[in-house]
């Protein structure tokens, strides 16, 4: 069997009205022209797991138009996420792996900016770069922060001190076969699990240019925030007991740490949530009256 050198694995359950949009940032790569002008066909290989959609024909039907890319389809019965891009790895054939979903979008340049540091150093077993957050329509909403481009620790990692979501990884295959895939019970914090095995498996490298664009909309799982934060939790309370029962109090304390901080983020205690309840109404009346305030004094002008 022929390897690629880079597998893409999209995982939907849908036929996303995005899906032609993530398809063509994967045809548009330039790490799949070849020297002469030509398309290298085995620099990108993609794999499609559909799981479980209900016509069985939507997925083979819009990927259609990319025959291009020779898609490798592998569908099954609705398993979740996790386990879908399991599905898709168990399959790959790339020295590297990487994750589109079906509503994101990649600059032209980003497998060529990510792999290039793996091919440099073997020891590397991951490559992540920031992202920008847009809407609906694409625009952009935010951008993932800032950090130096260069080797992350695994206390960069375990610190959240980059912000790190599965679509902007790409992990070196042989990393992924000692640490593992996705864990099924990781729901909504699976990316963070498999790069705090990975940080403790070896350096990865950052690249501090946004090169994904990650899309929230309202079906988005990014807008489940009592769910994100309960995965959450769960996966780092795991990662702080392991290495506290490993002996390495000083990483577990980064863990602990970060637990905390994401806990004031994610989970606000109860003293604030009260707080906007009971003060909510009223500043939502006080800008009002600011508003009021300011068209009339426009009118008067």
């Amino acid at each position: 069997m022929t390897s690629a050198l880079v597998s893409v694995v999209l995982a939907t359950n849908r036929v996303s009205p995005y899906l032609g949009e993530a398809l063509g940032s994967v045809r548009a790569q330039t790490l799949r022209a070849a020297r002469d002008g030509t398309v290298d066909p085995g620099a990108v290989e993609l794999v499609v797991v559909d799981d479980g959609t209900p016509d069985a024909e939507a997925v083979p039907d819009a990927l259609a138009a990319f025959a291009d890319l020779e898609p490798v389809v592998v569908r099954q019965r609705p398993s979740g996420l996790q386990v879908a891009r399991n599905a898709g790895i168990a399959v790959a054939t790339g020295r590297y792996v990487t994750f589109l979903d079906d509503d994101d979008r990649w600059d032209p340049r980003r497998l060529e900016r990510q792999v290039a540091p793996l091919e440099a150093d073997a020891a590397l077993v991951a490559s992540y770069c920031r992202f920008r957050v847009v809407d609906e329509d694409g625009a952009p909403l935010a951008v993932s922060d800032a950090f130096a481009e260069g080797p992350l620790t695994a206390a960069d990692v375990l610190d959240d001190r980059v912000s790190i979501i599965s679509p902007v990884m790409v992990v070196r295959r042989a990393a992924l076969d000692r640490v593992g895939t996705f864990h099924p019970a990781t729901a909504y914090a699976e990316d963070r699990d498999l790069s705090f095995r990975l940080a403790l498996d070896g350096a990865a490298w950052f690249v501090d240019e946004a090169l994904v664009d990650y899309r929230r909309h309202a079906g988005s799982m990014t807008n489940r925030r009592r769910a994100q934060w309960a995965g959450t939790e769960r996966v780092l309370r795991l990662h702080r007991d392991a290495l506290r029962a490993a002996g390495d109090g000083e990483l577990a304390d980064v863990v602990e740490r970060n637990r905390r901080r994401q806990r004031l983020a994610l989970d606000p205690p109860r003293w604030r949530v009260a707080l906007r309840t009971v003060a909510g109404p009223a500043v939502r009346r006080a800008r009002a009256a600011l508003e009021q305030a300011r068209q009339a004094r426009s009118t008067r002008a």
